[in-house]
């Protein structure tokens, strides 16, 4: 997951590049995961989705992994729960 700043921010996806002037990611805003999951679990395409993009460094707040914190599901086990399909295979589609 990645925090922006200016405007703040929150992606889930694949950290695909970390490079000197900033990081590219594949995912989607942390606000759209529960709807994108929808989405995938009634098989529709076109609406929400994935977005390759480039953050550059002075915009990354903070870089952290999407793991599970005690009964809290992480944000992949929340997207499985909801999508019926684990994020990481739709992240490789």
């Amino acid at each position: 997951m990645i925090f922006l700043r200016e405007p703040r921010e929150q992606c889930l996806g694949r950290l695909l590049k970390i490079e000197a002037a900033g990081v590219w990611a594949r995912g989607i805003e942390l606000e759209s995961l529960d709807a994108w999951a929808r989405e995938v679990a009634r098989g529709e395409s076109g609406g929400l989705g994935l977005v390759s993009l480039f953050v550059p460094f002075e915009r990354v707040e903070k870089i952290v992994g999407d793991e599970r914190l005690g009964p809290i599901p992480s944000f992949a086990e929340r997207f499985e729960t909801i999508a019926g399909r684990a994020l990481v295979d739709v992240l490789d589609e």
